[in-house]
């Protein structure tokens, strides 16, 4: 286990309103993965809106039309 400071350890529980700190971590992991995940589906939607495909269809055609900015989008 992590060592950390008294007044981080009283935040975290403050915070998260959780009575563990074990708990109050996993709160806030939990809540930044799901800050993660919708970033990169929101992400992941412009680029299929820009391409007008899929992933998997511009994975494709990125095969056949091979450029910079395909590659840096890719």
């Amino acid at each position: 286990m992590i060592a950390i400071s008294p007044q981080l350890y009283k935040l975290l529980l403050e915070m998260t309103k959780a009575t563990d700190v074990e708990i109050a971590f996993n709160k806030i992991f939990r809540g930044y993965i799901d800050l993660k995940l919708k970033h990169l589906k929101e992400v992941s939607k412009s680029f299929e809106e820009k391409w007008q495909m899929s992933f998997e269809e511009f994975k494709e055609k990125m095969k056949e039309n091979y450029s910079y900015e395909v590659e840096k989008d890719f």
